[in-house]
């Protein structure tokens, strides 16, 4: 009995969210045929600075707002539209969470769909949860559905914009082949 309560606690330690990093975190929301690629792809740039909470954006004037700053500030902003009754939207929450803190140098928030329908007419968004992605100044970059089991997308997303429009560095996986002969 010691024994099994001891490999239970050494079992539930090993999930819980501490003892993993962000890398592994992502891996557990992909598929495992995909599983080198995003481990090379999904770590995070850390910067040392702690990531702000996911804050909400009220309506269409703070939305326009939001994007106008980020875009004359040179920001990357992920945006993420949501209902309080979708359950997609519901299981995405703690994920979306988990990558605004692996990301502390982008900034991360919400809108919600039942008080600014308009808004999401005037964007064409018919499916929830979806993400926008705004790269300073190049604007608006990426739109498009990302549910909980998707979230790997999202990461992989990140992952390109801030290649592509942050002048980062992708650090490449070594090929080993030759080592093994």
């Amino acid at each position: 009995m010691t024994a099994l309560l001891l490999i239970h606690a050494q079992v539930a330690s090993a999930f819980a969210p501490s003892a993993h990093s962000a890398a592994q975190r992502a891996l557990s929301w992909s598929h495992p045929r995909n599983a080198v690629t995003l481990a090379a792809r999904a770590t995070p740039r850390r910067s040392g600075s702690v990531a702000l909470k996911i804050q909400r954006i009220e309506d269409t004037d703070a939305y326009h707002a939001l994007i106008e700053d980020a875009t004359a500030a040179n920001r990357i902003v992920v945006i993420k539209f949501y209902a309080s009754w979708c359950r997609a939207c519901k299981a995405m929450a703690p994920k979306f969470e988990r990558v605004s803190e692996d990301w502390p140098e982008i900034e991360f928030h919400e809108i919600l769909f039942d008080n600014n329908k308009k808004l999401c007419k005037s964007l064409g968004i018919k499916i929830l949860p979806f993400m926008e992605i705004i790269a300073g100044e190049k604007g608006k970059v990426e739109g498009f559905t990302c549910g909980p089991s998707k979230i790997s997308l999202l990461v992989s997303k990140l992952e390109d914009t801030s290649t592509a429009y942050c002048g980062t560095e992708t650090i490449e996986c070594t090929d080993v082949s030759d080592m093994l002969r």
